[in-house]
C-alpha cells in the first residue's frame, strides 16, 4: 500500500503547489493543458505497454483492459461531447428533443459496447481480484486506488461549488476557482496508480515466467 499512499501524498503536494502558484492555475487545469495532456499521454503508453509486454492469464483480458483504458483515454479527451450536440453520459442529452434520434442511438450503442466490455471484464477477474486485495497485494491496490481517484474526482469535485449550492452552501472563492486543480491532478493519478499495477504485475508475473523457461 505504500507506494500508493506516496503517489497519493504527491498528488496533493502537486495540487497544494499549482493553486499556491503566482500564475492563473487555470492554465494547467484546462482542457487541452499540461495536466489532462499529461493524463492521455500515460493512458496511451499504459494501452501499448499492456498490449504489447504483458499476457494475461485470460487471453482476451489484454484486449478487453486496453479497451477499456480506450475508453478512460477518450473520456479524458472529452470525446463523449465532441462529435454530438452534448456529452453522452449526461441524463439531459437523452431527454433532450434538440438531439437527434440517431445521435442518441449511437451514443447508446457506445455506451452498451462500454458497459459490456467492462462487465465481461470484470465477471473473470472480480474474484481473483477481491482476494488479492484481502491479501494487499500490490497489483490489485493499485486498480482499487485507481478506482478511488476515479470515484472521489467524480463524485465529489466534478462540479464542486454547484453541488455545495445545491446543499444551501457557499462555495467561497477559493473552492470555485481552485476546484478544478485538485480534480485534473488526481485524475492524472489514475494512469499513473495503473502504471505502478502494472510494474507490480509484471514482477509478480517473472518468478513464474522463469521457472517454466
Amino acid at each position: 500500500m505504500k507506494p500508493y499512499l506516496i503517489l497519493l501524498a504527491l498528488l496533493l503536494a502537486i495540487s497544494a503547489a499549482i493553486m499556491s502558484a503566482l500564475f492563473d492555475a487555470s492554465v494547467v487545469v484546462k482542457e487541452g493543458g499540461v495536466v489532462e495532456s499529461a493524463t492521455a499521454i500515460l493512458y496511451g503508453v499504459l494501452i501499448a505497454l499492456i498490449l504489447l509486454l504483458r499476457k494475461m492469464r485470460w487471453p482476451r483480458g489484454n484486449y478487453l483492459s486496453a479497451l477499456i483504458l480506450l475508453a478512460l483515454l477518450f473520456r479524458e479527451l472529452d470525446f463523449d461531447k465532441a462529435f454530438t450536440t452534448m456529452g453522452i453520459f449526461k441524463t439531459t442529452f437523452y431527454k433532450s428533443s434538440g438531439v437527434p434520434a440517431l445521435e442518441k442511438l449511437v451514443a447508446l450503442i457506445v455506451i452498451v459496447l462500454i458497459s459490456v466490455t467492462f462487465i465481461v471484464f470484470l465477471k473473470h477477474y472480480q474474484k481473483n481480484f477481491l482476494a488479492e486485495i484481502r491479501r494487499l497485494s500490490q497489483p490489485e491496490l493499485g486498480v482499487a486506488m485507481a478506482v478511488f481517484l476515479g470515484l472521489f474526482s467524480k463524485l465529489i469535485l466534478d462540479g464542486l461549488p454547484r453541488k455545495l449550492a445545491g446543499m444551501g452552501l457557499s462555495p467561497g472563492d477559493f473552492v470555485t476557482k481552485k476546484h478544478e486543480v485538485l480534480e485534473e491532478t488526481l485524475e492524472l493519478g489514475i494512469p499513473v496508480s495503473l502504471l505502478v499495477s502494472f510494474y507490480y504485475l509484471c514482477r509478480r508475473a517473472k518468478p513464474h515466467e522463469e521457472e517454466q523457461g
